[in-house]
């Protein structure tokens, strides 16, 4: 192996440290993502298996209209969630995080907040990614221009051989070569690698936005539905007090008015007086206790020859 390097020439040390790089950007990158996408995958599981119980009959208490399952108030569900993303840390949970926070705003507004977190997570999941891409471009370029250096060692080696008048023998020329074509393969050797593992690293980051896009958008029309239902629910129960309080008050049978009692008949026991003054009248006196009026005594016969003559006054009434 030493051996091919030093053959290589010149262009073989930068190469080699290429190599190195792009290992430990292969490991680390396959353990950084492959612990992400875990997260977010149990992370996600979280999410789903909390708004199945916030929608659960037993949690919102009972079924809703026309039979379908009741669902949990957007402040309900939020505070679950928020909570859910306190405990977690990874991109998924710092993303809904952000949403959250602008929980009972338009749609838009909360998943605009979720793509500018899921902007800002992106570059700590392609981190050291461009040295790969880098690589893998400049892979080719060390391998030719280490191909350079073994055809300038070619033609150096003709020139001092003709100079001096020696025979030029198939080794001399050989050498040259040989280095070219090493120098060439090394350089292949570290940029094909280099760009498999970048496309590889990539497509995975690209799955794991996806993934997360694909969560955020879902819970955030979840809790814009639920907004939705319990703002036509307020509605509703608010429209209904009005009605309520104008409905007209039962009416209640009115009472039969008590009638007086009856005044108790004049006596006509003693006949009028000849000197009374017949327009002066006479106010009935009312019972003390109301009773029922003693019958009336039977006016005694007088005769008309007993009977006062009539005065003129009286005539002439």
């Amino acid at each position: 192996m030493l051996e091919i390097l030093r053959k290589g020439g010149p262009a073989m040390v930068p190469l080699l440290l290429c190599s190195v790089l792009v290992l430990a950007t292969a490991i680390e990158r396959s353990v950084v993502l492959w612990r992400v996408r875990r997260s977010v995958r149990d992370f996600a599981a979280r999410v789903r298996a909390a708004f199945a119980e916030a929608a659960s009959p037993s949690a919102s208490g009972g079924a809703g209209v026309g039979g379908a399952v009741a669902v949990a108030t957007p402040g309900t569900i939020g505070s679950t969630l928020l909570r859910l993303c306190k405990e977690a840390d990874n991109p998924l949970s710092r993303v809904l995080r952000k949403g959250l926070a602008r929980v009972g705003q338009p749609y838009g507004d909360v998943r605009q907040a979720m793509e500018e977190a899921a902007g800002l997570e992106l570059p700590a999941l392609e981190a050291r990614l461009p040295v790969l891409s880098t690589i893998a471009q400049i892979g080719t370029l060390l391998g030719l221009l280490g191909t350079v250096f073994g055809m300038i060692r070619v033609f150096a080696d003709l020139q001092d051989l003709t100079q001096s008048g020696q025979p030029v023998s198939a080794g001399t020329v050989a050498g040259g070569i040989a280095e070219a074509l090493i120098a060439t393969a090394g350089g292949l050797c570290v940029a094909i690698p280099a760009l498999v593992l970048f496309q590889i690293f990539s497509h995975a980051v690209n799955g794991i936005l996806a993934a997360m896009e694909a969560e955020a958008v879902s819970v955030a029309e979840a809790i814009a539905a639920r907004a939705a239902i319990a703002t036509s629910t307020m509605t509703a129960r608010v429209a209904a007090r009005p009605a309520a309080a104008a409905a007209p008050a039962p009416v209640q049978a009115a009472r039969p008015a008590t009638a007086p009692a009856p005044a108790p008949a004049p006596s006509a026991a003693a006949p009028p007086s000849p000197s009374a003054s017949p327009a002066a009248p006479v106010a009935p006196v009312a019972p003390a206790v109301p009773a029922p009026a003693p019958p009336a005594p039977t006016p005694a016969a007088v005769s008309p020859a007993s009977a006062p003559p009539a005065t003129p006054a009286e005539g002439m009434a």
